[in-house]
């Protein structure tokens, strides 16, 4: 039987501040990076301004993987390096 991560663990909290200086280093928009990702612009928006503090695992991979920061753990906000 497998198990499951607790609802607490699915969620990854996010540094907004982080995650708009990436975005705008690459030159993209919010509505390039929701397209990208998988989302909508105002869910990127909202992680951005803090309004939506986390989001999940798999939305971290992807917008790890969208944006290509330096340090996979960036965009976190649970004291890990943050890096462009």
């Amino acid at each position: 039987m497998s198990q499951r991560k607790s609802r607490a663990e699915a969620f990854i909290k996010i540094n907004g501040d982080a995650l708009r200086e990436v975005r705008l280093d690459r030159g993209l928009s919010t509505v390039q990076v929701a397209a990208r990702v998988g989302v909508g612009k105002a869910y990127i928006s909202k992680l951005e301004r803090g309004i939506s503090p986390r989001c999940s695992a798999q939305v971290h991979a992807a917008l790890v993987r969208v944006l290509q920061p330096a340090d996979r753990r960036a965009f976190r906000a649970d004291g890990q390096k943050v890096a462009a």
